[in-house]
């Protein structure tokens, strides 16, 4: 029971890492262009190096400072079958970006924090003063 609740953690962190990889790449993409903007090319591609970046990251220089060469396929099938799920998980998310309705709420009133908005003034006079 302790290694699999150590497996499911390490998958959990790895997981993770992964999908915050690829969820900042996807972010500054979107943030610029719009979500519509995005193919599935790129969010396929993007979700394969993001879900190879960890294990390349983490084993890299494990390999090289121990000298322990002949794992290197090991590793190298490893960082595959991450990016291979990344690559999965970057096309769902492409097929779900793209079946989402429209918001309502124009993108400029979306772009605003709560913090940076003065109450007091209007939202389309807040819009002209930045």
């Amino acid at each position: 029971m302790i290694r699999f609740a150590a497996f499911a953690g390490a998958g959990a962190l790895w997981g993770s890492v992964c999908g915050l990889a690829f969820g900042v790449v996807i972010w500054s993409m979107g943030r610029r262009k719009g979500a519509s903007a995005l193919s599935a090319a790129k969010l396929t591609l993007w979700g394969a190096i993001g879900g190879a970046a960890f294990p390349l990251l983490l084993y890299t220089p494990v390999v090289l400072s121990r000298g322990v060469y002949g794992l290197i396929p090991f590793y190298g099938m490893l960082a595959g079958i991450s990016a291979l799920l990344g690559a999965l998980c970057g096309r769902a998310i492409f097929s779900l970006v793209h079946r989402a309705p429209a918001s309502p709420v124009p993108p400029a009133l979306l772009r605003a924090s709560p913090l940076e908005l003065d109450r007091d003034i209007p939202i389309d006079r807040r819009e002209r003063v930045r």
